[in-house]
């Protein structure tokens, strides 16, 4: 159990770094949303993720850390923007998984990026370099997305087990 309140604390540090790193995005996207109302839906998704990094983080520090009392809508957050962070990295590992295994969709991109530049080729980079990059980028996302689906899973069952912080009887045992 040690072992894993550990695991926990470090995850939860580098979650709140990408949220920050993501918050910055949202507001782009937000921008982008008042252009084309279709992008809200991800501004909502990635907004969702970013409160539940902070919330979870919050729980962290102020309940299983310092054994303070939370307001029960802590609770609420937490497990609300948990699901949606359950959806979003579901999502993300699928659509990870389902372009690297077919090397067609890897050629349709580059072919796509080549036609929004023009004709216009960047000097020295090959399409094995924008391959590489491609999929170092998709790996990255989707460590990301194991971490946020254990650290989601493992914020759940602490939810649980710590509910007296936010005002709830213990458990009998």
């Amino acid at each position: 159990m040690k072992n894993l309140l550990v695991y926990y604390r470090v995850v939860s540090y580098v979650l709140i770094g990408i949220a920050v790193l993501f918050s910055f995005f949202d507001l782009f996207f937000l921008l982008m949303a008042l252009a084309q109302p279709s992008v809200f839906l991800v501004v909502f998704v990635v907004t969702s993720v970013i409160i539940y990094s902070f919330a979870s983080f919050s729980f962290l520090i102020r309940g299983i850390q310092n054994g303070r009392q939370s307001k029960p809508s802590a609770k609420d957050w937490i497990k609300v923007n948990a699901y949606v962070s359950i959806a979003f990295g579901a999502l993300s590992l699928v659509q990870g998984i389902a372009f690297l295994s077919d090397p067609g969709n890897m050629a349709m991109v580059i072919k796509q990026m080549y036609q929004m530049q023009g004709q216009m080729k960047m000097a020295g980079v090959s399409d094995q370099d924008i391959r590489a990059t491609i999929k170092g980028m998709l790996y990255i996302y989707m460590g990301y997305s194991l971490l946020l689906l254990s650290h989601v899973y493992i914020t759940l069952r602490y939810v649980k087990e710590y509910a007296h912080l936010f005002g709830e009887k213990k458990p009998q045992e």
